[in-house]
């Protein structure tokens, strides 16, 4: 399988051995943590699972992913995935024919390691949200939301936008820089939402369980109202 894993981390010692854990049943990956200003185990643990290891002290998702991009050795497919963010066992071999048949972007639905009943169906809004922003960003690239925490393109589309703009991801974008590539990866082709049951990644519920529904629901649109104000203007 010829794929990079960039896993930009920020004091995820509790979270990246399970993460790394799971992608473990797959040969031949290039998997990089990228440990940004991480005071923590954060390193030693990726270390000791055998993966390259990359630390910066930027503070900042964007840039931590586009030092992983930068530093990747693998010249074929690159997924971004969330620290706290697990793959199932047969997830990556579909992912992997799928972008060399097709030359598709995507992003894959996610489910709460926490299953209680206000978590799943927070997660099934933003599922549901991903799911529409895929049919909107038909009529303006800007129009995506939903959950950003497992990602994948092309080596050559995503250096294809570096290219054109000097970054990757947008280094002036403190949150949801996830949703600004993905506009840019609208503009250049095909991008696919992958919701298949038991294919999904499994993420943390951490933010969720400290904020509950309401909170974490209405927080995630006041933040992203703010967001898509800032970003009407892309092309």
């Amino acid at each position: 399988m010829d794929m990079s894993i960039i896993i930009p981390a920020h004091n995820e010692s509790d979270y990246i051995g399970r993460t790394l854990d799971s992608l473990k049943v797959y040969a031949g990956l290039e998997v990089v943590v990228v440990a940004d200003d991480c005071r923590d185990a954060t390193s030693v643990i990726a270390r000791r699972a055998g993966v390259r290891v990359e630390q910066v002290a930027y503070g900042n998702a964007a840039q931590a992913k586009n030092r992983g991009f930068e530093v990747l050795e693998g010249r074929g497919n690159v997924m971004f995935l969330d620290a706290d963010t697990t793959v199932p066992p047969d997830l990556l071999y579909p992912i992997d024919r799928i972008m060399h048949c097709n030359g598709v972007s995507g992003k894959v639905a996610v489910e709460p390691d926490n299953q209680s009943k206000g978590a799943n169906a927070y997660y099934n809004w933003v599922n549901f949200c991903s799911w529409l922003s895929h049919h909107t960003t038909k009529v303006h690239s800007s129009l995506t939301n939903g959950a950003g925490a497992c990602m994948f393109g092309s080596y050559d589309v995503l250096d294809e936008i570096r290219t054109e703009r000097e970054y990757l991801f947008d280094p002036t974008v403190e949150m949801f820089e996830d949703q600004e590539l993905i506009a840019q990866l609208h503009k250049k082709g095909r991008f696919d939402f992958v919701n298949i049951p038991g294919l999904r990644v499994t993420t943390s519920t951490r933010r969720f369980d400290q904020e509950g529904f309401w909170g974490r629901f209405l927080k995630d649109w006041v933040q992203l109202a703010g967001f898509k104000k800032e970003r009407l203007n892309v092309r």
